[in-house]
């Protein structure tokens, strides 16, 4: 079957769960062993090759200002930070930093360069000693982190922006509330205006839940969308194995599902290293 909503998922762990009486899992159960299984994906991937999940931000710095929000989306750095307001640029990442998994594994990292130092904690940035002046910029390449799956009805729509679903009114999974926490990841239309579109979120307002999104069309409140995650469809089953997996676990039954899941990963990294080429992301992939 295809793979083309959270519906579709939904669906298809069903099938995987052979059901013995209607709806013996709820959908709410059903999508939360799914985002466990989205995100199982995800890291596994990303220890492949973090520049799958490839990302920019630049941070400018402030006079007597010490700590810097970073990016809703900031994972974990996949090379040095660069000082961008040098001639030339400095340093030179010349190379994927080697570290980057001991960002994920401490709530707080350094980094010493330039004379400065960079503390890395949670979602903030520490610049040691605490800029002076606000004429230096920093930029970071770092591995996003996909927020999780979600769908729902648009509650509004305009010429670039989508406004997605209340919180309570998703059909699966939630809306967030915070900013910029959709950035970089795609929407696709799977009924009403702009059916069969599929775009990429450029900026979130939390707040208004109103994503900045261009499809050909206008989407308006029949737009049915669904989050979608950052890579093609026929690489979504592993996630669903997993999640048919976990549900069935929990009540001590074993299955190939687990197997399954881990036949498809090895499958999408080896199709990745065959194309070599921006199969994981259509713009995320650095030019180092």
């Amino acid at each position: 079957m295809s793979l083309v909503t959270v519906s579709d998922y939904v669906t298809f762990i069903r099938d995987r769960l052979r059901e013995d009486t209607a709806n013996a899992w709820t959908d709410a159960q059903l999508v939360r062993a799914l985002q466990q299984g989205y995100f199982w994906q995800v890291e596994k991937l990303a220890r492949s090759d973090p520049t799958r999940l490839y990302a920019t931000t630049t941070i400018s710095y402030v006079a007597d200002q010490e700590t810097y929000s970073l990016p809703e989306n900031f994972w974990g750095l996949i090379a040095p930070p660069l000082r961008t307001d040098l001639d030339p640029d400095a340093p030179i990442a010349a190379v994927i930093y080697p570290d980057y998994w001991k960002y994920l594994a401490s709530t707080s990292y350094q980094i010493f360069l330039n004379n400065e130092v960079y503390v890395f904690q949670g979602s903030k940035l520490r610049i040691l000693p605490t800029p002076t002046d606000a004429t230096r910029t920093l930029a970071l390449t770092y591995a996003r982190k996909p927020p999780a799956l979600t769908s729902g009805t648009a509650a509004a729509g305009a010429a670039s922006t989508m406004t997605l679903a209340t919180a309570a009114n998703a059909t699966y999974g939630t809306t967030d509330p915070r900013d910029d926490y959709y950035n970089d990841a795609d929407l696709y239309i799977s009924s009403g205006t702009g059916v069969g579109e599929r775009a990429q979120v450029t900026d979130y307002d939390g707040g208004t839940r109103v994503a900045t999104v261009d499809f050909t069309s206008t989407p308006d409140n029949t737009s049915v969308y669904s989050l979608m995650p950052p890579w093609e469809e026929q690489h979504s089953y592993a996630m669903c194995y997993k999640a048919a997996a976990i549900l069935l676990e929990d009540l001590g039954i074993q299955s190939n599902n687990d197997a399954r899941a881990a036949e498809g990963i090895q499958d999408m990294i080896a199709s990745d290293k065959r194309h070599s080429g921006p199969h994981f992301t259509r713009s995320h992939r650095p030019r180092l």
